[in-house]
């Protein structure tokens, strides 16, 4: 009875390796190819083996890309982990058969054997879970998702046309209750304006640093100016309210000298973080041939703000000179005229802003932001260098010749606009 029992063992172990050994089979083409749905194609540097109808090639790899990596290493953990339970069988069998007259070794042998078929059920049927139960735990293709067009970059855009449903256009873009394919659709109708048609000369350009527009320029006639805010789409797909973060500041000649107006303007709140209104260049009464983009600080800026000395160098060699510092506080404006200024008005020599990078400030000759002014949004020890001047500032024979500017030599300013914003 023991005999028969062996052989049944020995007869078993010799099935189950034939059984194994018939996963393991290599495609049959020529050296450094592999066989590809019955074709012999250029081989991966390294020889992946052909496990339960699973091969792992280029092409699959390029088809497929890591989930069909994944879905072979899958089934290759399998074939290994099938393969150590046949070992332990071999193993347990040998000693089995070779452990008569030993109780002890007998009954290690036989529980090694029932463990080595316990891990095999186990292994069996976690294989039939992801492939019949289940399937779809077992695919490993990535689904298909739309190509995201829900959103638009953010910032600031210019167009040399009329847009004329631009108000509509951005309500459905930010409207809350427009999600998925809607919300595509909204998307896609405001990136069409944007595109540059070559077949006439209606261009949509996004502002993206300060500059001088190149074959640009910008009037209040019919040009459409908007900004796009910034959309948060949270995973169950509900929009966040819309974050305007961009403004800009029109100037009416190169290198943001001439006139200048920002945009969008404050509301009553003396905020300006918002849509443009009418989405137009309105009150701009120049042409613009220059802008200037500034972004709303990530944090709120602690610091004096914009400081304006009536000695040179921050009154560094000046102790007793005056200084008065200004800050918009909470608010993302604020406007002096000649009166807010004080002892500074046609009294300023430096500037410095605090903190660094957090605010720029026009300086306008004229008192109510008239006429010219001059863009700021770094410390300058000498105002002289950049603001209009009188009294007498010139040297040589020209200053005795100029009846009209003899006096102490003064810088004008008149009134300023200090913005909370960094300059980009």
């Amino acid at each position: 009875m023991n005999i028969m029992k062996k052989k049944i063992v020995f007869f078993l172990i010799i099935f189950l390796f034939l059984f194994a050994l018939a996963d393991f089979s290599l495609a049959q083409c020529p050296p450094g190819l592999v066989e590809v749905e019955g074709k012999c194609v250029r081989a991966l540097e390294i020889t992946y083996p052909k496990i339960a109808g699973e091969v792992l090639t280029e092409q699959r790899i390029i088809k497929e890309g890591l989930p069909g990596y994944v879905k072979y290493i899958f089934t290759l953990a399998v074939g290994l982990i099938g393969f150590v339970i046949f070992g332990v069988l071999i193993y347990n069998g040998i000693k089995y058969l070779t452990s008569t007259g030993d109780p002890t070794k007998m009954s290690d042998a036989r529980a090694g054997i029932f463990y080595a078929f316990l891990g095999g059920l186990l292994l069996v049927s976690s294989v039939l879970i992801f492939n019949t139960i289940n399937p779809q735990l077992a695919i490993m293709e990535l689904p298909e998702v739309p190509v995201l067009e829900t959103v638009v970059m953010p910032g600031v855009y210019i167009c040399n046309y009329e847009v004329e449903n631009i108000a509509d256009i951005m309500k459905d873009y930010i409207d809350p209750q427009k999600r998925g394919e809607e919300q595509r659709e909204a998307a896609k109708k405001l990136r069409a304006i944007m595109n540059v048609d070559n077949q006439n000369e209606k261009v949509c350009l996004k502002v993206n640093a300060s500059a001088n527009f190149l074959n640009f320029k910008v009037t209040e006639d019919y040009e459409t100016i908007f900004i796009v805010p910034f959309i948060s789409i949270t995973p169950e797909g509900e929009k966040l309210p819309p974050e305007y973060k961009f403004g800009v500041i029109l100037h009416q000649k190169e290198n943001f000298k001439g006139k200048a107006k920002y945009y969008p303007e404050e509301d009553d709140d003396n905020l300006i973080y918002h849509q443009i209104d009418g989405y137009s260049a309105k009150g701009l009464g120049f042409t613009a041939y220059s802008v200037t983009l500034f972004q709303k600080p990530a944090i709120e800026p602690v610091g004096d703000g914009v400081t304006l000395y009536s000695g040179f160098n921050y009154n560094r060699e000046e102790p007793e000179a005056k200084a008065i510092a200004f800050s918009p506080g909470y608010d993302d404006i604020m406007k002096l005229k000649a009166g807010d200024l004080g002892e500074l008005k046609d009294n300023s020599r430096s500037i410095s802003f605090s903190p660094p990078g957090s605010y720029l400030a026009l300086l306008y000759k004229e008192d109510e932001f008239k006429d010219k002014c001059i863009r700021l949004y770094k410390k300058n020890p000498n105002l002289l260098d950049v603001l209009p001047t009188t009294g007498e500032c010139k040297t040589g024979l020209w200053a005795y010749l100029d009846i009209f500017h003899w006096g102490d030599c003064k810088p004008v300013l008149g009134s300023m606009i200090v913005i909370k914003g960094t300059v980009l």
